[in-house]
């Protein structure tokens, strides 16, 4: 893994999260936009070794923690579930778009209620707990997720990733 490159990266897709350049293709009122760190998280837990997956997924959740409200919620919900998606890489296979969107909608809905499960735990911060927004930003996770797995994919060479697992047979 080239990490230098990965941290680029990692930087880029939190500026994405953090910045206003996702409202142009947010949805309604409640900004409802693809969670981009998710994606990338969930695209390295698949496809790099078990120990760098980890390292990966808390480094996203903490870039995560970096552009929100909080800090704490993503680096925890995020580190469990890399883990558990590096552990069962070898039963994922992520060929096809739809296997992609499944994927990334079971596993959003598992790490974005868990952020919202440990946010909800801070008493003095005054967040809405909008339902709505939450399974929103899951399902356009899903649809955009395909989207940016393929410019994942086609950049993960220059991050050191030669050989996908998401792509075998």
């Amino acid at each position: 893994m080239k990490w230098i490159v990965f941290i680029i990266l990692l930087i880029t897709f939190a500026l994405l999260d953090a910045g206003n350049a996702l409202n142009y293709i947010a949805l309604g009122g409640t900004n409802i936009r693809p969670a981009m760190l998710l994606i990338l998280m969930l695209f390295f837990a698949i496809n790099c070794e078990r120990h760098t997956a980890i390292l990966v997924s808390f480094a996203a959740g903490f870039m995560a923690d970096a552009a929100g409200l909080t800090v704490g919620p993503h680096i925890v919900a995020f580190g469990i579930i890399g883990y558990v998606a590096s552990t069962l890489q070898r039963d994922m296979v992520m060929q096809s778009y739809v296997r992609q969107c499944f994927t990334i909608l079971i596993i959003g809905a598992f790490a974005l209620a868990g952020v919202r499960g440990l946010m909800m735990l801070k008493p003095d911060l005054q967040t809405a707990s909008n339902l709505t927004a939450l399974i929103g930003t899951i399902i356009y996770s899903a649809i955009a997720g395909p989207l940016v797995w393929t410019v994942l994919t086609w950049l993960s060479p220059l991050v050191g990733i030669d050989r996908l697992r998401s792509n075998r047979i």
